[in-house]
């Protein structure tokens, strides 16, 4: 009987530390809310919300579907989110006209053709529809406690994909509308691709009269990215996803305060 007594005992104590734990962990995480719109390109996103890739960088996560750029803009502004995926080249008409918002990560488009050869080339931001993933600009910068894990998710969920996209598309062709099958697929790159947007920029004669010449640069916020690519890279050399995303990374020498030198790449 007192062995019974002394195993319940045990057993009462170990949930009890099981509870405080996650008790813990739910009280330490970050609270984030992200917004997305029904186009395919936002699919990253809902990759790493449905894979539960926030909440393995320490964030309760809400992904909100809103209907218009301009709706997500307005709750941007008014803190009721935190981040918005959105259409890049409305992105770039709203940095032009005002410096509140910047981009911080690259997301995807849709895109004709095979999907085992779509993975492995790199996102053009000049692609119609193409989403990339914004911020306010002071947020982004005061911020890091936030929008680094963000990014670490986007890039855990990018690399899950890059390895096996039929599953990751089949997660969330449902919540997108997307058919089961066809001929164009959702492309995703966490990479906010800096010299694909300042070409965008340029045809669409984006930079007003006034502003300094690097004042799209100042609102492409590519450390974010560098920093949790280099990072994790340390922590999985080999693996085949960040590599692919080494391969296309354009990341400024002294780019990023976490990390200052590239990994070097896997062969």
């Amino acid at each position: 009987m007192n062995r019974l007594l002394r195993l319940v005992a045990c057993l009462a104590l170990l949930l009890y530390a099981f509870w405080g734990v996650q008790a813990h962990a739910a009280s330490t995480s970050v609270k984030v809310r992200i917004g997305y719109m029904d186009t395919p390109g936002s699919g990253l996103v809902l990759l790493a919300s449905a894979w539960n890739s926030f909440n393995d960088e320490g964030l309760r996560t809400e992904v909100v579907k809103v209907a218009s750029p301009e709706s997500a803009l307005a709750l941007l502004n008014n803190g009721t989110l935190d981040a918005v995926a959105m259409d890049a080249l409305f992105a770039l008409r709203t940095i032009s006209d005002n410096d509140r918002i910047a981009i911080f990560s690259g997301s995807g488009h849709l895109s004709p053709g095979p999907l085992d050869e779509l993975v492995t080339e790199p996102v053009d931001s000049a692609q119609p529809g193409r989403v990339v993933v914004v911020a306010l600009r002071e947020r982004l910068a005061h911020e890091q406690s936030l929008f680094n894990p963000l990014v670490h998710a986007l890039i855990k969920a990018y690399s899950r994909y890059f390895q096996k996209p039929e599953t990751a598309l089949a997660a969330i062709r449902p919540r997108l509308g997307l058919a089961a099958a066809g001929e164009a697929h959702p492309v995703f790159d966490p990479n906010p691709g800096y010299d694909n947007l300042a070409r965008l920029w340029k045809e669409q004669k984006l930079q007003r009269q006034g502003q300094p010449r690097d004042y799209l640069s100042n609102h492409v916020n590519e450390e974010y990215f560098c920093d949790a690519l280099y990072l994790l890279l340390e922590q999985t050399p080999k693996d085949p996803g960040l590599n692919q995303l080494l391969k296309r990374a354009v990341c400024p020498p002294d780019c990023c305060p976490l990390r200052k030198t590239a990994p070097a790449q896997e062969k």
